[in-house]
Order: C-alpha cells, then sequence, then structure tokens
C-alpha cells in the first residue's frame, strides 16, 4: 500500500487548492468573508421594522385619504 496522496485519489477541493496554489487560499478566506456579511446583513434585515401606514400615507396623492 501506497500512503502517498495522488493527484486519481483527491476530492475536486484538494486538488483545486493543491494545482491553485496561494491564490485558492486568497480566494477562500475573500469568500468566507463575504459569507459573513451576507449573513450579518439578512439578520440586520429581518430585524428591520416598518411602519406600513405611514409608507401608505407617503404614497397617496396630496388630499387625499388622510
Amino acid at each position: 500500500m501506497n500512503p502517498t496522496v495522488t493527484a486519481d485519489n483527491m476530492n475536486f477541493i484538494q486538488r483545486a487548492f493543491a494545482e491553485g496554489g496561494f491564490v485558492m487560499y486568497v480566494i477562500a478566506v475573500i469568500a468566507i468573508l463575504a459569507l459573513f456579511v451576507i449573513v450579518e446583513r439578512l439578520m440586520k434585515l429581518k430585524n428591520l421594522s416598518v411602519d406600513k401606514k405611514r409608507i401608505h400615507r407617503s404614497n397617496l396623492p396630496h388630499g387625499c385619504c388622510r
């Protein structure tokens, strides 16, 4: 049995990192940071509240239905 890892037994991600070198690590870090920003923005958006009556009133023509 040969314990060394060859390109044949590597999955796609392992092979991409092995062949991509340093640049793949930079891309991975940027992707993780982007994911954190997306999750944080979604959490913030979920917690926002909107006064629907005020928005509705502001979209009506002046002098109508106030």
